[in-house]
């Protein structure tokens, strides 16, 4: 391929990976006003002048354009050249259009990626892919844009129709770069044509690893062993120790579970109101379940899936007829405060939520409450929008979703829709047999989430007898569900109207397992009202 049809395969994409929107706008310009005729263009060689500067082009690679301007790397007349020959006749030398194919840019092994990129690279970009570096994958006509996020950063590869390993170009402007690498490899392993020998695939624990778990173990068999209420400040600051050991150990998941039991533990021996020995069981349970499952050997999941990441990575995600529900708002005894704005995916049961919060002793003059009224969303007609007041209400947005299921939204792609109430409670997805069947499910994995994992509904035309606890501010019943099912559910205060309410409710809320039955605790309670009143302030002007 001449150098002449290289440069007209170049697209203003593939220039956006090595310099930015203003240099390329100011180069069009430079490009239109150049005198192409005066120009050295031949197979191997290109030269020219833009702005009385002189520009060389000698090998396919835009790295390899030299300018005698001076200026810092990338100049505007380099890209304005580029550009210029872009604009030459049909007549001139030019690359037949060569569709785009992924498969010739696949490898099959290891050996072959080391002997593309090197040893060095290829191991950078294997170890980003196995802490679950997330790839995505843009075709085009006549090439394909990867972008790979590693940490904070992401970085853009560019694939043209050809292919030339020595054409592969990167943001990082790096030849043959570990980004590039990372590139093939999860393309590679998406179209299930690579494959790892057994001791580089990690999904088995590194020694370090084994023995610091078996530590953890032995820790909370002691906790068991003295009793709850019976622990030692030892014992917790020994625990804590174990938190930082396990960050530094790579297993940030168990050290972020081990945390949680410390905050319950501090607090039940303090008696805070909000810590109970059955929170703390249900905490050891969940532990001790998930270092038995990174323990499996080998596992069925890569082990960055199960030792969890230091950092929490969002994809970018588009999703439909996702239901805003409502806020939970949590503060503990020794003034860390936050809150959880929920959102149901009615076609999959998939929870979501938007949180926000701050530590003890953090930013005193922050609300939760007015945090969360001061969340706005941008609208489909560019207007603003509150998070709260979309509620009951059915959403269409692009946003970016973790792993845990914790979501930011970016911007609504159509008008809210009201939700009918009828619709709503007869959703067979809603009965109680359906949830419990999918909370079984996620329960038994080792990463269940019991803050989104474990919400659901229960419907209801009981009557709530309440028994309020005093000094505790909630209260207890129990319920019929509409499916006939007996269930003890408990309450906030803040639900205690609503709880008077005579006819169908819908009650929002979290399942609570335990070995002797299944509870329900009450986060808000909805009737046909609120949907009703919903949809008439969504009908008005």
């Amino acid at each position: 391929m001449t150098l002449l049809a290289w440069t007209q395969q170049i697209t203003d994409e593939f220039l956006l990976t090595w310099t930015n929107r203003g240099l390329l706008r100011r180069a069009k310009k430079q490009a239109a006003n150049a005198d192409i005729t005066q120009w050295q263009i031949e197979e191997n060689t290109i030269s020219g002048h833009i702005d009385s500067f002189q520009v060389t082009l000698a090998t396919p690679e835009l790295t390899a354009l030299q300018c005698d301007c001076g200026a810092l790397e990338p100049c505007s007349h380099k890209i304005a050249f580029i550009l210029a020959l872009q604009s030459l006749p049909a007549s001139q030398p030019a690359a037949s259009p060569v569709a785009f194919e992924l498969a010739p840019w696949l490898v099959e092994n290891y050996a072959e990626l080391e002997a593309i990129f090197g040893k060095t690279k290829s191991q950078k970009a294997l170890t980003s892919w196995h802490k679950g570096a997330p790839i995505k994958l843009s075709t085009h006509p006549d090439h394909a844009l990867i972008d790979c996020q590693i940490g904070k950063k992401t970085y853009q590869v560019y694939l043209p129709a050809q292919v030339d390993w020595s054409r592969l170009v990167c943001s990082c402007q790096e030849t043959r770069c570990q980004h590039q690498a990372l590139a093939i490899i999860g393309l590679s392993v998406q179209e299930s044509r690579f494959t790892l020998p057994s001791e580089q695939q990690q999904t088995q624990l590194k020694e370090p690893q084994q023995e610091k778990i078996k530590e953890v173990e032995h820790w909370l068999n002691q906790i068991l062993g003295y009793g709850l209420k019976n622990v030692l400040p030892i014992q917790l600051t020994q625990g804590e120790s174990f938190v930082t050991e396990l960050g530094q150990h790579d297993l940030p998941k168990i050290a972020t579970l081990l945390g949680k039991l410390l905050r319950t533990l501090d607090g039940v021996t303090k008696r805070h109101l909000t810590a109970t020995a059955d929170i703390a069981l249900e905490q050891i349970g969940q532990l001790l379940l998930y270092l038995r499952a990174i323990q499996a050997a080998p596992s069925q999941l890569p082990l960055y899936q199960l030792a969890g990441r230091h950092k929490r990575q969002y994809t970018p995600v588009t999703l439909q007829d996702v239901m805003a529900v409502s806020a939970e708002y949590w503060h503990s005894e020794d003034d860390a405060r936050g809150y959880r704005f929920y959102l149901y995916e009615r076609q999959a049961a998939r929870w979501y939520c938007i949180s926000e919060g701050r530590k003890a002793h953090m930013d005193r003059s922050w609300d939760h409450r007015a945090a969360l009224k001061g969340q706005r969303i941008i609208t489909a007609d560019n207007q603003t929008v509150s998070l709260p007041e979309l509620a009951l209400q059915s959403v269409d947005f692009k946003g970016q979703v973790s792993d845990n299921q914790s979501l930011k939204i970016d911007r609504l792609l159509s008008t809210p829709q009201t939700i009918s109430w009828d619709n709503l409670v007869n959703d067979p997805s809603l009965s109680v047999h359906a949830q419990w069947q999918r909370l079984g499910n996620q329960y038994s994995q080792p990463f269940f989430d019991p803050l989104t994992d474990a919400l659901g509904w229960v419907i209801t035309d009981s009557d709530m007898m309440v028994a309020w606890h005093s000094h505790q501010a909630y209260g207890s019943c129990t319920v019929e569900t509409l499916c006939g099912q007996t269930l003890a559910i408990t309450l906030g205060a803040h639900c205690q109207r609503k709880a008077g309410y005579k006819g169908p409710k819908l009650l929002f809320g979290r399942w609570a397992p335990s070995v002797s039955a299944v509870g329900f605790h009450v986060l808000d309670i909805f009737t046909a009202t609120d949907f009703n009143t919903k949809a008439k302030s969504h009908a008005q002007p």
